[in-house]
């Protein structure tokens, strides 16, 4: 569907900004005129840092309104691939963002994407944890979606999580989002890996 583009997209982050808007608008119209076809053609896209997914994904990011029940699929789909030890998957977690931090979709999109999101506070794998949490308050900071108490509790169970990295961020997140709760302080030892590691600003 889109192999007529492959030298534009092995190139993407080399093309000037004109060039680049004009392929993602492109890409755009094509997923609109055969959604179907765009769709089952990005399902069976790898994953990783060779993959085209993010372009494709920044080019309905752009224009995300009527494409809501594509993220949900695609965000389920990247956090299940993730879950079951896809390392590829695992290392694209990031691009959760073109599939949640979307301007002027519904309220039931935020609230249908917070509820998955949070069910996958528990998950086993750590950056799925990590992720999840950072798209959570990100939704909440940024679309005024409002958390429940069960919402908010299972994100502060993630300030004793097992990995560090989870916690920390865990802590940065919830401090932004003023959800700490009164009596929690980090601890002397996450204190002195937040020097080591170089998140200390994290910690402020």
């Amino acid at each position: 569907m889109f192999t007529d583009l492959q030298n534009k997209l092995d190139t993407f982050h080399d093309l000037d900004h004109e060039t680049q808007q004009s392929l993602l608008k492109e890409i755009h119209t094509r997923a609109v005129s055969q959604k179907e076809m765009f769709q089952n053609y990005l399902s069976k896209m790898n994953y990783g840092t060779l993959s085209h997914r993010d372009i494709f994904y920044e080019a309905i990011w752009n224009y995300p309104q009527g494409w809501e029940d594509f993220f949900h699929t695609e965000l389920s789909q990247l956090v299940a691939k993730a879950e079951g030890g896809n390392k590829d998957a695992i290392d694209s977690l990031s691009a959760m963002i073109y599939l949640t931090y979307l301007e002027d979709m519904n309220a039931e999109f935020y609230t249908k994407s917070v509820e998955f999101l949070t069910q996958k506070l528990r998950s086993k794998i750590p950056e799925v944890r990590e992720n999840c949490a950072q798209a959570i308050t990100d939704i909440h900071a940024e679309y005024e979606v409002e958390l429940s108490t069960e919402q908010i509790l299972e994100l502060q169970k993630l300030l004793k999580d097992s990995a560090f990295k989870v916690r920390v961020n865990a802590y940065a997140n919830l401090k932004d989002a003023n959800l700490v709760p009164k009596k929690f302080s980090i601890s002397l030892m996450d204190k002195i890996r937040a020097r080591l590691f170089g998140y200390s600003s994290l910690l402020k």
